[in-house]
């Protein structure tokens, strides 16, 4: 199982907040707050075809940011901080994991180039053999 965001790049998603040994929750706590939802992202992805640990470097960024999200999501609540961001935080990481779900090849390690919306890779190969088949006769 890879940690798909850290402590210290926490801080660019809530620059309020510093973890330490004495903070509420404690920098222990937060990384435990993190391999469990990366860990979540690891049996969601893979329920969908996804090999884990992710390792496609363009796709890290994405991960880490949603990453982020769950994690502050689950920070926030253990703070009894406003239910409002606590929920903004917990539907940004659904959404984009659900993103995920619906086309894969996001992550993907195999897939090199960024995939477009609506983009099918079976459909479009028949279509180029079709192109060809078509050549190959006239």
């Amino acid at each position: 199982m890879a940690d798909y965001t850290s402590v210290s790049k926490l801080q660019k998603y809530a620059q309020d907040l510093t973890f330490t040994t004495t903070s509420q929750p404690t920098d222990t706590q937060v990384e435990r707050f993190i391999s469990d939802v990366s860990s979540e992202m690891e049996l969601r992805m893979q329920a969908h075809g996804v090999d884990v640990p992710v390792t496609k470097e363009a796709a890290l960024d994405y991960l880490d940011r949603i990453c982020a999200a769950g994690v502050l999501a689950r920070v926030y609540q253990s703070n009894g901080m406003d239910p409002e961001e606590v929920e903004r935080r917990q539907t940004e990481f659904n959404t984009e994991l659900e993103r995920i779900e619906e086309n894969p090849d996001i992550v993907r390690a195999e897939s090199s180039q960024s995939v477009s919306p609506g983009y099918n890779r079976n459909a479009d190969a028949a279509r180029e053999l079709s192109i060809e088949r078509n050549t190959t006769q006239w």
